[in-house]
């Protein structure tokens, strides 16, 4: 059978439904694209049973709903869910989980918790309708930040390291 695939690329194709319903047989992935199809829906429990996930894109798409917060628990370390229809706040656990987190372009709202304690070195959350104040955390280890036409407001944090961040995107708030 197909249980000890690694990499499974299901990119450009107009795959549609719902994704992750049902538990899979595919316990072994490592690495899923199934980005830049037609999927649907809210992300369902069904990724659960990718124990061993460590990179899942699943942007472009048109998915719905919230980012479930148990999502934080798979072991993944890239995350990308850009360019979908998800909304409500963004968990405070995703941002200590991830080495890589796109969650840019879609109708996210809310605040980046301050108990924020450690953050992706690259993180994407441009042109959402995120608002608030950048807390400090987000700029003590990120090589890449791109907050990008939110709703942010209050002054651009001080603490950053020189000598981590290239690339650091503000406009629009």
């Amino acid at each position: 059978g197909w249980y000890f695939l690694e990499i499974l690329n299901l990119s450009h194709n107009k795959l549609t439904g719902e994704i992750f319903q049902e538990s899979s047989n595919f316990t072994y992935i490592f690495m899923l694209f199934m980005d830049n199809n037609q999927f649907t829906g809210k992300i369902g429990q069904g990724l659960k049973s990718m124990r061993n996930l460590g990179l899942l894109d699943i942007s472009n798409n048109n998915l719905t709903g919230v980012i479930p917060s148990w999502i934080a628990e798979l072991p993944l370390n890239t995350l990308f869910i850009s360019n979908n229809l998800l909304e409500g706040e963004i968990p405070s656990s995703m941002f200590n989980k991830f080495s890589v987190l796109d969650l840019s372009s879609n109708n996210l709202s809310g605040n980046i918790p301050p108990q924020v304690k450690k953050i992706p070195s690259m993180l994407f959350l441009q042109d959402n309708h995120l608002s608030g104040t950048i807390p400090d955390i987000l700029l003590a280890n990120v090589q890449v930040l791109d907050l990008r036409n939110n709703r942010f407001s209050g002054n651009i944090p001080q603490f950053f390291n020189p000598e981590t961040i290239t690339t650091l995107l503000l406009r629009g708030n």
